[in-house]
């Protein structure tokens, strides 16, 4: 079951109906929205170089390099 609210004055505030038993014991999570909350210095490092990566060009067939190549640049030819 997920139920939402918001806090006002530092309270819990539901939204909507919340039926509940009395002395339930609920678990909060607060949800955020990342743009508004910096990344820690090493998550933006890691996102920046994943992203790097992503960027990186696909090798293909067609500028003349397949995967299959790959032992033959990097061995040379037995």
């Amino acid at each position: 079951m997920r139920l939402q609210g918001h806090v006002q004055n530092g309270v819990v505030v539901p939204d909507g109906e919340w039926e509940l038993a009395e002395n339930t014991v609920v678990e909060l999570i607060p949800v955020r929205d990342d743009a508004e909350v910096p990344l820690p210095e090493h998550c933006s490092k890691l996102l920046t170089e994943t992203l790097r990566i992503a960027n990186l060009p696909l090798a293909s067939v067609v500028d003349g390099f397949s995967g299959c190549d790959h032992d033959t640049l990097l061995y040379g030819v037995p």
